[in-house]
């Protein structure tokens, strides 16, 4: 459960810290559909690389958990900024 809370954890705060880059007055669905793809595509990638790595484990459920950290830190950015 730990690396759950782990990567939860740290895509949420990327999440969080591009949503509060790209966020100003004028926040588009385009700047959301920018956050959500890019921080999925890192998520899809760093999963991706860890079949290369000797005792790594490429693991789908680690990037559905990463991405549920990436719709936290939207929600929590979104509601914070309201």
């Amino acid at each position: 459960y730990t690396s759950f809370l782990y990567h939860f954890a740290i895509f949420f705060f990327l999440s969080s810290f591009l949503f509060l880059a790209v966020y100003d007055k004028k926040f588009t669905s385009f700047h959301l559909l920018m956050v959500l793809f890019l921080s999925f595509v890192y998520a899809s990638l760093d999963e991706l690389h860890q079949y290369f790595i000797p005792g790594r484990v490429m693991d789908v459920i680690d990037v559905m958990v990463n991405f549920l950290g990436i719709l936290g830190g939207g929600v929590v950015v979104g509601f914070f900024r309201r």
